[in-house]
């Protein structure tokens, strides 16, 4: 899939990490989502149709993606994979912290940026060293948005107290999409 390569995504797991092959399917438009469940699963129509429904009735938890998402993966990289994406993916959105996450933060540094930061220092810096602000200017402008939450809590601190850190971890998050994340780590 995908009309370059740069954006395309691959069945080999070194070209594209089993999370991000799951968060592909999960970001899948409602207008696809059967005609994907129908080509790329082994699920019954039966299956489908059921799956459907109950996507109908929330559309913004996107279940079917999720199922979608859940099969094909499981598919090509087995069910060890597919949790590991899971929980990944899940830490991403906020659905779950890092603290419940300890297994799979290699896995989550494979997806966003990581860097090592000290106590006390600069949120500043660590938003331009891991890409989620272009500039120190950018970054206070994004803090005083409130645009940056730290372990799913907005943050407006220059500074990273050592409160922010979760087992010596932080998950920075700039808005609402996943990709749009960076992970520090307390030296």
């Amino acid at each position: 899939f995908g009309k370059s390569e740069g954006g395309a995504i691959w069945l080999d797991a070194a070209k594209t990490t089993p999370t991000a092959f799951y968060q592909f399917w999960v970001t899948t438009d409602d207008a696809s989502v059967e005609d994907l469940l129908k080509i790329y699963t082994l699920l019954p129509k039966e299956n489908i149709d059921l799956v459907l429904e109950q996507h109908a009735e929330n559309r913004g938890q996107r279940y079917a993606q999720k199922v979608l998402a859940a099969e094909v993966t499981r598919l090509i990289h087995g069910e060890k994979a597919l949790e590991t994406a899971r929980l990944v993916t899940e830490c991403l959105t906020g659905e779950r912290s890092l603290h419940d996450a300890k297994n799979v933060i290699n896995d989550l540094k494979k997806e966003i940026p990581s860097i090592a930061v000290q106590s006390e220092g600069s949120l500043l810096e660590a938003l331009v060293s891991t890409g989620l602000a272009t500039s120190n200017g950018d970054a206070r402008r994004l803090l005083a948005n409130t645009a940056i939450s730290c372990n799913g809590q907005k943050v407006t601190l220059e500074s990273m107290p050592a409160d922010l850190f979760v087992d010596n971890l932080a998950l920075l998050r700039r808005g609402k999409a996943f990709k749009d994340s960076a992970l520090l780590e307390l030296r």
